[in-house]
């Protein structure tokens, strides 16, 4: 099997190489233009300041709270004085109205600052520096309040850009698309959504080793996330809009999930080795190792949503707190579904996908906003693994080779059809669209979520992945080959033997394979309407051969069976010619006669 998957891989290296010469390259659309939301209060990031000294993100806002994480880089930066401004309707807009003034001392880690009492579809800027201090820790975040929900109010229009897949932490230098993505200076976003693989922990596992102490653990973790979002061009998206996040597998280790911890981890507090197939990546490292991953991406992802036990519980209880969760804003739903987490951590038999409070809390909440009262147009469904990728075979495929199971295995089948039932339901109710947003698998591609037996109220299907050139699939050929073939085999199905109805995802023929990332937006004039924008990063110059070979799948695979059958064929045919040898000299040595000269004449 590994020879006839090098065997294509090859094939389709040969055939790029005679062909891309032959070929034309669509122009990529451009990217779109962004601006932060406090250029209008001064609040601009300066990205000639190459290592600021405060951390600060933007998490959830509503209409009258917000949360902001704070890291402190430098001694500096330990106790902090903050102004609030905002440009209310009184307010000059220059500099805006002095709302709050007050102190903030940071931890060791990564800690929330909050703000109450907000007025509704307001922009406000927060201004931190440093107290008592020569040292240079000022910085600024900026976000707006979205209005109250109707029909106290008016709705009006958002966008949200949606992202996933960073590995500027161990490739610090591929970070070519994700400026160009901070740099846009035009029109403004309200929401940022990140869905998974937000770090590559991959590399601080084989730099830290085996047999460390959980703090020491939590602090490798807390200084991958710090060397990763203090850059220029992150700090310049993290400190403007609203950031939720939902973890992935890589800010742990490839592939994390029940199989691996649960066998050694509960109620087990010493250091354990993970499965033979994972030594030779990971080494001895042991469930340590992922509890203080946990920890942190408590600290850095979910306490942008709401409040997270400290380090030493997540120490010595585990995962009592979930990540997933639901909010309401903007006349809109959004779900944050934990497709890794819930099972990897605190896994369920009976669920063995989203668990029993996650399946409940999320079925209960889809179905309270289908009724009116609930005044929500829309509803968007984020998720770090896709749902309804890849074929229930190829998923399959997957954890034979990778150890790790996607949704769409078979084994997670009532879950997910329950919450593609409920989403179903929903976009009956709903005058907006539902949208099932994810990331993670390094490749951008559309589609529509139907019932087996309803074409016309379908859900959206948008799976958006990597930010980074090493987040692409075009990097590895064996990926390269899975995914030309998962886009060429049918469109995959989910089907759950005690429910009488399936669903089926009918891809668009737009997938690519290229660094992207999607804009959602619903516009003032049109409210009731959800649409999106795909951006795509200009074919690298050395992989502009692997880009035509996925561009032209069918026909690459076409050739790639050809040729192997081909090889097959003369590997039969030579084995018959030589077993048919073989017999014979065995034949001719079994029944050898003695050889006598011939007679000179007849009479002798």
């Amino acid at each position: 099997f590994r020879g006839a998957m090098r065997l294509a891989a090859f094939v389709v290296v040969l055939l790029c190489s005679a062909q891309c010469v032959l070929s034309s390259f669509a122009p990529p659309a451009p990217l779109p233009p962004f601006a932060a939301l406090g250029e209008e209060l001064g609040c601009v990031f300066d990205g000639s300041q190459q290592q600021p000294a405060l951390l600060l993100v933007v998490g959830r806002v509503d209409s009258s709270h917000v949360r902001i994480l704070v890291d402190g880089l430098t001694t500096a930066a330990r106790k902090l004085t903050y102004t609030v401004r905002s440009n209310a309707p009184t307010g000059n807009s220059s500099t805006g109205v002095i709302m709050t003034v007050g102190t903030f001392t940071p931890g060791a880690g990564p800690k929330v600052f909050q703000l109450h009492t907000l007025s509704a579809d307001t922009p406000y800027v927060v201004q931190f520096s440093a107290q008592h201090s020569n040292e240079q820790a000022g910085a600024c975040v900026s976000f707006r309040t979205p209005p109250l929900p109707a029909p106290s109010a008016a709705p009006h229009g958002w966008r949200m850009v949606v992202v996933s897949c960073d590995r500027s932490y161990d490739r610090p230098d591929d970070t070519e698309f994700l400026e160009a993505l901070a740099l846009q200076q035009h029109q403004k976003y309200e929401l940022m959504a990140h869905l998974g693989d937000q770090l590559y922990a991959d590399l601080l596992a084989k730099k830290m080793g085996p047999n460390q102490t959980f703090e020491a653990y939590l602090q490798g973790f807390r200084d991958g996330y710090r060397r990763q979002w203090a850059t220029p061009h992150w700090q310049s998206l993290l400190r403007h809009g609203s950031h939720i996040m939902v973890p992935d597998d890589h800010e742990i280790f490839n592939s994390v999930n029940e199989h691996i911890l649960q066998s050694e981890w509960k109620g087990k507090q010493e250091k354990k080795t993970f499965p033979l197939y994972k030594l030779s990546t990971f080494g001895c490292v042991g469930t340590v190792y992922a509890l203080a991953g946990l920890a942190s991406v408590y600290e850095y992802q979910t306490q942008l949503m709401h409040d997270v036990p400290d380090a030493n519980h997540v120490l010595r209880h585990g995962m009592t707190v979930p990540v997933h969760g639901v909010f309401s804003a903007f006349s809109t739903g959004f779900v944050l579904l934990d497709t890794r987490f819930s099972r990897a951590f605190a896994y369920e038999a009976a669920h063995p996908f989203l668990g029993a409070q996650q399946l409940q809390d999320v079925v209960h909440q889809l179905s309270a906003w289908s009724q009116p009262q609930a005044a929500v147009n829309h509803v968007v469904v984020l998720s770090s693994l896709p749902l309804m990728l890849p074929q229930t075979y190829m998923a399959q495929l997957v954890l034979d080779v990778e150890g790790d199971r996607y949704a769409t295995h078979v084994t997670h089948a009532a879950d997910l059809v329950a919450v593609l039932q409920a989403a179903y339901t929903l976009q009956l109710q709903l005058p907006g669209q539902v949208a099932l947003v994810a990331g993670d698998m390094h490749h951008l591609s559309t589609g529509v979520v139907c019932r087996s037996d309803d074409r016309e109220h379908c859900l959206l299907s948008l799976v958006t992945s990597g930010v980074t050139k090493g987040c692409s699939a075009l990097d590895n050929l064996h990926l390269l080959l899975f995914f030309m073939t998962m886009f060429q085999l049918p469109d995959p199905v989910c089907t759950d033997p005690t429910v009488p109805t399936s669903f089926r995802l009918h891809m668009d023929s737009n997938a690519t394979l290229l660094n992207n990332y999607v804009v959602l937006q619903v516009h003032d004039h049109s409210l009731a309407e959800l649409s999106y924008e795909t951006f795509v990063r200009d074919v690298p110059a050395d992989r502009t051969q692997r880009h035509w070979a996925f561009q032209h799948r069918g026909l690459v695979l076409s050739a790639c069976l050809g040729l192997v059958l081909c090889v097959l064929g003369l590997l039969a045919y030579s084995c018959y010619r030589i077993g048919r040898k073989v017999c014979c000299l065995i034949g001719r040595g079994g029944h050898r006669r003695a050889v006598y000269p011939a007679p000179k004449d007849k009479a002798a």
